[in-house]
Formats: C-alpha cells, sequence, structure tokens
C-alpha cells in the first residue's frame, strides 16, 4: 500500500513500537553469536516496516539494511536514520551478492506473498547467507484457533496462514542445515498452569511462531548457537489441549469420588433409618409423636386460621366422640357409672356429649318439618318409641 493507510491501520491494531522491540530481542540469541563470528556483517530485513529489527541489529554489530513497498512504514525509519530502501523486498533479495549476509530476516510478511515468492525467499536466502548465517521467518500461529480463524483475516493485505510445517519443511527442502520453530507471544500465565481454562486452548496457545534455518558451517560455527536451537519456546494448541483434558478427567474423577462418598452415606443412613423403624423405643414411642405431631398441626393451624379455630376443632372431636359412643351403648353406660363421682362432669358429658336420647331418637328428631298427615303420625311414634328405649335403658 503506497499511502499512508497501512501505517495508521498498524498503529492501530499492532503493539506499539516499543512492545515490538523487546519482542524482537528473543532472536538474540541465534543473532549476536554469528554477530561477532563475522562483525560488521550485513543484515538484511525482508519488510523492515518501523525498522525495529534494524536497531537491534545495528545494535550487535551488524550493519542492518532494510527494503519496504510502504511509504508510510518507511517513515519511521527515515527519522531514526536506518538504512532503508523503498521497493520490492523480496526482488531486492535477489539482487544481494552470495555469502554477502550473516542475518536475513521476514518479520510478519510471508503470510502477504504467494507460495511461489515464499519458495524464492528461501532460496534467496541461503544464497546470500554466509556459513552458519540464520534465516528468521516470523508469522502468525494458524495452530491458534482465534488466529487462524479470525484475527489472521483482520488484515487486508494477508494471503493466506502459512503453517509451522509447511515452513519448517520448506528450509530443510531447500537445503538449509537445521531449522527450529519458536512458538511466541503467549500470555505467560498459559506456560506452566496446569488448569487452563477453555477460553485458554482456543485463543491462548503462542499467537504467532518463528522458524529460524540455519546455513551449513564447519562444526565450531554450528555449535555457537547450539544451545538456542535445543531449547523450547512456546506453547502449543496439543500440549494446552491435553493439559486442558487432564484438568477435566481430574474434576470428573472428583465429581465420581464426591458421587460414590455421597452414595454410601445414603446407605449407611438408609440402614441406620431402618434399625431406628424396627426398634423398640421407635414403637413405644409411637403415641407420644402422633400426639407431639397432632399438636403441632392443631398450633399451625390456630396461627393461621385464628382464635375462632379451636371452637371448630373442639366441636368436631366432641361430634366424633358423641357418634363413637352412641354407636357404643354399653361403653356410653361403663362411661357414665364412671363418672358418678364427678356429677357436674356428667352432666355436662350427658347434655354436651352423651346426649339425652338413643341416636336413634336424635336422627329421628332431625327428620324434615314438612311431612304428609300420615308420614308425620309415624315420625311422632318413632319418637315417642325410642324415648321409652332410652327410659327402660336408664
Amino acid at each position: 500500500m503506497s499511502d499512508m493507510f497501512y501505517r495508521a491501520f498498524e498503529e492501530r491494531n499492532y503493539a506499539p513500537r516499543k512492545v515490538i522491540s523487546q519482542l524482537r530481542k528473543q532472536y538474540l540469541p541465534f543473532v549476536k553469536p554469528i554477530a561477532e563470528l563475522y562483525p560488521g556483517a550485513k543484515a538484511f530485513d525482508i519488510g523492515c516496516g518501523r525498522g525495529e529489527w534494524l536497531e537491534i541489529a545495528n545494535s550487535v554489530g551488524l550493519d542492518a539494511q532494510g527494503v519496504d513497498l510502504d511509504a508510510g512504514m518507511l517513515a519511521d525509519c527515515l527519522e531514526l536514520g536506518l538504512n532503508v530502501e523503498r521497493g520490492d523486498a523480496v526482488a531486492y533479495l535477489s539482487s544481494l551478492d552470495d555469502e554477502s549476509c550473516a542475518v536475513v530476516s521476514a518479520f510478519h510478511v510471508v503470510e502477504h506473498i504467494s507460495f511461489e515468492q515464499l519458495r524464492e525467499v528461501v532460496a534467496e536466502a541461503l544464497r546470500v547467507l554466509k556459513p552458519g548465517g540464520v534465516l528468521i521467518m516470523e508469522t502468525p500461529n494458524p495452530e491458534n484457533i482465534s488466529v487462524g480463524t479470525s484475527n489472521f483475516y483482520l488484515d487486508p493485505t494477508h494471503v493466506r496462514p502459512i503453517p509451522s510445517g509447511l515452513l519448517m519443511f520448506l528450509t530443510d527442502y531447500a537445503g538449509f542445515a537445521r531449522s527450529k520453530l519458536l512458538r511466541l507471544q503467549e500470555p505467560s500465565h498459559v506456560r506452566h498452569t496446569s488448569a487452563p481454562t477453555l477460553f485458554d486452548v482456543l485463543s491462548h496457545c503462542s499467537p504467532d511462531y518463528a522458524v529460524v534455518a540455519q546455513k551449513n558451517a564447519d562444526e565450531p560455527v554450528m555449535e555457537l548457537i547450539d544451545a538456542p536451537f535445543r531449547a523450547e519456546y512456546g506453547v502449543g494448541l496439543q500440549s494446552l489441549a491435553e493439559r486442558y483434558h487432564e484438568r477435566l478427567t481430574r474434576r470428573l474423577g472428583d465429581i465420581e469420588a464426591s458421587l460414590k462418598e455421597a452414595e454410601l452415606r445414603a446407605v449407611q443412613a438408609e440402614h441406620q433409618i431402618m434399625q431406628l423403624l424396627q426398634s423398640r423405643s421407635w414403637r413405644l414411642t409411637a403415641p407420644i409423636r402422633f400426639a407431639s405431631e397432632r399438636a403441632r398441626a392443631v398450633r399451625d393451624t390456630y396461627r393461621s386460621e385464628g382464635a375462632g379455630f379451636v371452637g371448630r376443632w373442639l366441636r368436631a372431636r366432641l361430634s366424633r366422640l358423641t357418634y363413637g359412643l352412641n354407636r357404643l351403648p354399653l361403653l356410653k353406660r361403663i362411661l357414665l357409672r364412671m363418672l358418678t363421682p364427678f356429677p357436674r362432669l356428667k352432666a355436662f358429658l350427658r347434655h354436651r356429649v352423651l346426649g339425652s336420647g338413643s341416636s336413634a331418637s336424635r336422627r329421628l328428631s332431625t327428620a324434615p318439618a314438612e311431612l304428609s298427615a300420615y308420614a308425620g303420625t309415624l315420625h311422632k311414634r318413632l319418637l315417642h318409641s325410642g324415648a321409652e328405649q332410652d327410659k327402660e335403658k336408664h
């Protein structure tokens, strides 16, 4: 893009220049020994952007040069006095002499070019590098699900995501002696956590990666950067997903153990309840429990319905007692004899509960008032007969 659009786009959507400069220093373990081996050698940066890497390469004794198509991006470099040119960096790489560079770099460039151009970059980088020199290619990591499905396409100049396996194969196929995958820029909390979240799996494996490839050289030269090539970098999706799976397995195991413990406690409680229900004390205290339950029921009803409930409750119980005693004449006579020492209570019960006539006479006395002359005569005779029977009983 030749106007200021891309510079404004990067300012809004990418990290500040100071942050990028700090991130680029993670490549110094690969570059610094080579810079000491070839002091003053050229470091060529493809698509140099705002020049963060050019400053770092200069700081370790290399002669850094960058090429970029975007005039807006190059403005920062020119303000800092960096050695940059505007043009096609891939084509410019082809113009460099054999074995003229200690380092060739392409930070977030390979996703902007075609696959054929990418193959050309790798092949030309191998040609222009000195023995033991390194090629650095950093790009968004499509292994990160959020990057591969969404964030990558935010940049309108991106062509396609490049899987790390493909970029590694390209360097090996081109003839580099060795290559190293660096996963980069993941949040610090996911590096060693044993309990990653689902959001971590989806979004927090390393969002960027780099392939660092080294041109073949004598063994002493290769040994200069053995240590960074042996190290491990970043967090991959598989590692993060496995930790998430282990976390779920642990949680499911804890839940299963809790359920088994609860089931065991339930069985024990059921056994204890059965023992209690079969015990003698439970049977002996049954009347007490019944009375307590009835008392609570009366209390609750009294609270909800008020004082008038008491009278209704007593009348209902007296009615039931009256009905029962009238069905059992012998029990009624025994009760009256037992109450002889208590004449007032006996009189009360005779009047309110036991009644003055038989159950038959009381039921007859409530017969309908509107009867025919003949039915009325029969009703009176039945009442008289009931009264005579009561006199004989008493």
